[in-house]
């Protein structure tokens, strides 16, 4: 079920240019991890999938769309956070209108971020342990973000980085990325198969809305690329 991976630095790429224009075995990320033996399920489909030899970068406007449009559309992305190449699998939507957004009752010092341009992270501590890593979306104001849950990097056992606590811990992703534009790209990868949609995990209010999707099967696997 699982074959040995090696990790793959990034250095020849610019990921602020439009394009990669490397030789591609560059988007397997070289992670900030504890050392360990690198893992990676071979039927996930994930980052591993086949590297397109143009990495497009998603336009500045991307994400100033709502926040229920971004999420799924979100799936699959990928984004850069450090020198860590990720590939999102797993997200869920936060409105302003929403009981269990940080944005609720309007502009706070904790969600100051929420209320930016479309395009930036969001980036909060829970339970005074956990960082959350937050895509905001929509127009300045807006107060809307998608809560990034679960991510794929080549070489990182997944485990490590499903749930939102334990992704920003294992990519070193800290407070200082809260407010920075964020860095999105697309390599044409797509499922097999449509994300399921459910209720969001860990909220007491709007526990009724259907405002998380997941590529994360129920087994754990992650669905394969589209043939």
């Amino acid at each position: 079920f699982f074959k040995q991976k090696t990790a793959y630095e990034i250095k020849e790429c610019d990921w602020s240019s439009d394009v990669c224009s490397s030789d591609l075995r560059c988007p397997a990320a070289r992670p900030r991890v504890v050392p360990g033996p690198a893992r990676w399920p071979n039927n996930s489909g994930g980052s591993r999938s086949v590297w397109r030899r143009c990495v497009r970068r998603l336009p500045a406007d991307w994400a100033t769309r709502d926040a229920l449009e971004v999420a799924p559309d979100l799936l699959g992305r990928l984004i850069v956070v450090g020198d860590v190449l990720a590939r999102v699998v797993e997200v869920e939507a936060y409105t302003a209108d929403d009981p269990a957004s940080h944005s609720f009752r309007g502009p706070t010092r904790r969600a100051a971020s929420m209320f930016l341009e479309g395009g930036c992270w969001y980036v909060y501590l829970i339970y005074g342990v956990h960082l959350c890593l937050n895509l905001v979306t929509g127009h300045e104001g807006d107060g809307q973000a998608v809560l990034i849950r679960s991510v794929l990097v080549d070489g990182v056992d997944a485990a490590r980085t499903t749930g939102p606590g334990r992704l920003t811990a294992t990519l070193g992703i800290g407070r200082e990325l809260d407010g920075a534009a964020a860095s999105l790209f697309d390599d044409g990868w797509s499922p097999d198969r449509p994300a399921t949609v459910s209720t969001r995990i860990g909220i007491s209010k709007g526990t009724d809305l259907l405002r998380r999707w997941s590529l994360i099967d129920g087994g754990g696997a992650v669905r394969r690329a589209r043939a």
